[in-house]
């Protein structure tokens, strides 16, 4: 397999919010998350912003998945917020180790 995009090694902050999640995810005994689980928890508040002002999830979730913290459940979900109306959201899960 080619690897053609190898990011950046995950920043202090990326693993902060990365344990922050694996915590959240046990206390409230859930197995996996979408990006509304990261909105709901306020993760934008820490996250950077790019030149039009927006979060970018993805960029932090394909780090946490390239990394192998993270693993694809084969999934879709519709989002939960009302803002996004419905559209399909990844499913994702904690990796094992």
């Amino acid at each position: 397999m080619t690897v053609l995009f190898k990011p950046q090694p995950l920043s202090p902050r990326e693993l902060d919010l990365l344990r922050t999640l694996r915590t959240h995810l046990h206390l409230n005994q859930e197995v996996t998350f979408t990006v509304d689980t990261l909105r709901q928890l306020g993760f934008d508040r820490f996250m950077p912003r790019d030149s039009l002002q927006r979060i970018n999830y993805g960029n932090m979730i394909g780090k946490w998945h390239f990394h192998g913290h993270i693993e694809r459940t084969g999934k879709t979900v519709c989002s939960t917020l009302e803002s996004n109306r419905g559209h399909r959201e990844q499913e994702w899960r904690m990796k094992e180790g």
